[in-house]
């Protein structure tokens, strides 16, 4: 996901061709159905990933918590930072904050003086305090952003509202040429034509986009991702367009499933799985990876060798036969 810079600049150049009040915002029931959505994209779970912490090799750095901000652009060293002022803050982070600054200022996605990080991020997550400020800047960086956009674009059908919020997490709010705004400034303007209509053409330039994105380090792991886009078009389909207490969207593996109206989703927490920081490796750090490999290894070279006496001793011992002497 990218992060916020200026974001005053980004949503004028996306918005300048309406200036409306706030329609119809989202309501709570609304917007926890629509977050849940993007949570099961995120995370293949409805609930909030708190604790989530892992290099997916997007170019991007670690993508972490409950709406993979990363330490590549920005948002990831805006919590950290928040929480650190924060009266409940625990220390965690303490020998990161130095990293995560200049990493704020240069965009890049090393992880070099960044070993444990993601170990100190699933600790955090069992702080109150952490997953409050991961609540807050995720509205306050993308959400309330999103929503802005979707004011100034006249929508009014939540629909459109969940799929602009959803974009904005994966794609960013910025001004480059892969991110939210950029993709509605690329859409016909929605006058004279009915809403649904827009949010379908929006969504071919989303999905456009993910598989052809200007960023070439994005691009396996966005195209990969187009059931974010297929999800909404199978709901505008089967005429899911205004969402109330439930619906059946589709998820990350193209099924129909069924999410709820949960007023408790930006408070609950359910720990999941500590996941290794490179990646693919089912929690286990790098280190320990080799360390066992290194085991193995030598396991074989020991099995190889007896295998190899027996073979031309005719025994399993090391030093062949022992004489048996009987007094």
């Amino acid at each position: 996901m990218h992060g916020p810079t200026f974001l005053s600049a980004a949503l004028l150049a996306a918005t300048a061709f309406l200036s409306t009040p706030t329609l119809a915002a989202l309501t709570d029931c609304q917007k926890s159905m629509v977050q849940q959505l993007t949570n099961t994209f995120e995370n293949s779970q409805t609930h909030f990933a708190f604790d989530y912490c892992q290099d997916i090799k997007d170019g991007r750095g670690f993508t972490c918590g409950i709406v993979g901000f990363t330490t590549s652009t920005r948002d990831a060293f805006d919590v950290v930072s928040t929480y650190s002022k924060d009266p409940g803050y625990s220390q965690e982070f303490e020998p990161y904050l130095g990293k995560l600054l200049e990493l704020n200022s240069t965009q890049s996605d090393s992880a070099e003086g960044l070993s444990g990080f993601c170990d100190a991020w699933y600790t955090a997550a069992s702080n109150p305090a952490f997953r409050a400020v991961q609540v807050a800047k995720a509205d306050a960086l993308y959400y309330t952003p999103a929503q802005k956009i979707a004011d100034n674009l006249g929508l009014t059908l939540a629909i459109s509202r969940g799929q602009l919020y959803d974009a904005a997490i994966q794609m960013g709010i910025e001004s480059d040429p892969d991110s939210m705004p950029s993709i509605v400034n690329r859409t016909a303007k929605p006058e004279g034509m009915a809403e649904e209509t827009w949010i379908s053409n929006f969504m071919k330039e989303r999905q456009r986009t993910l598989c052809n994105p200007s960023t070439p380090a994005t691009q396996a792991a966005w195209c990969a991702s187009v059931t974010r886009v297929e999800s909404y078009t199978h709901l505008l389909e089967t005429g899911q367009t205004n969402f109330t207490e439930t619906f059946k969207p589709l998820n990350n593996d193209g099924k129909e499933f069924t999410i709820n109206c949960n007023l408790d989703v930006w408070t609950q927490y359910i720990p999941g799985k500590r996941y290794g920081e490179e990646g693919g490796s089912g929690g286990l750090s790098t280190g320990a990876v080799a360390a066992i490999a290194v085991v193995l290894a030598l396991l074989v070279l020991v099995g190889a060798f007896f295998v190899h006496r027996r073979i031309r001793h005719g025994t399993w011992r090391p030093f062949g036969k022992r004489s048996m002497v009987i007094v």
